[in-house]
């Protein structure tokens, strides 16, 4: 399978996001064109974060994903020590996720790629694998592929945090969630 692997590297939230989207506009208007190129080539990007930053997904609004820190945030986003230093959208769905000291994908791929087989494989269930293998080879142990299922806030405000909740073929580590998983079907 062709590959495009993007070189690692460090940035701010916003940086990370508008070369997600451009990854995924291009992709996404090379195969409205017809095109065979490398912008149409699966894209996997790996990337750092430079400052503890909190990422929507597309659908959530900080006032409801962030109570009750929000309003304090917004106001004065640095004041508290321990808050982020900022608050991005990701191009993707999902839930909040605090970024630091991590190392984040994002793979691009069209969807009628040959790994989907035909529509008979959700993209999910694909990248699970293919993070499950990827993980193995790389020695981590005692990681398993689950359905899982949605939970809470604690705060009862609406869906939990995205590591308090796990879906559609997430890694679990002993039961803890390992990694997150968002789409966007263009």
């Amino acid at each position: 399978m062709d590959l495009r692997i993007e070189p690692l590297h460090g940035g701010t939230g916003e940086e990370h996001m508008r070369v997600d989207q451009d990854l995924f506009l291009e992709m996404e208007r090379g195969l409205r064109a017809g095109e065979t190129g490398e912008a149409t080539v699966p894209a996997l990007r790996l990337y750092t974060w430079d400052i503890p930053t909190i990422s929507l997904g597309k659908s959530q609004t900080p006032e409801v994903a962030l109570a009750p820190k929000w309003e304090a945030w917004k106001l004065a986003p640095h004041a508290d020590p321990d808050g982020p230093k900022a608050v991005v959208h990701r191009p993707t769905g999902g839930r909040a996720v605090w970024h630091e000291q991590e190392l984040t994908y994002s793979v691009v791929f069209p969807i009628r790629h040959p790994i989907f087989r035909d529509g008979q494989r959700s993209p999910e269930d694909a990248l699970g694998s293919w993070l499950l293998l990827g993980a193995q080879r790389a020695g981590v142990t005692d990681l398993a592929l689950e359905r899982g299922s949605g939970g809470r806030d604690p705060l009862g405000l609406g869906p939990a945090p995205c590591f308090a909740s796990t879906s559609r073929s997430e890694l679990k580590w002993h039961g803890i969630k390992w990694v997150g998983s968002a789409r966007r079907l263009g």
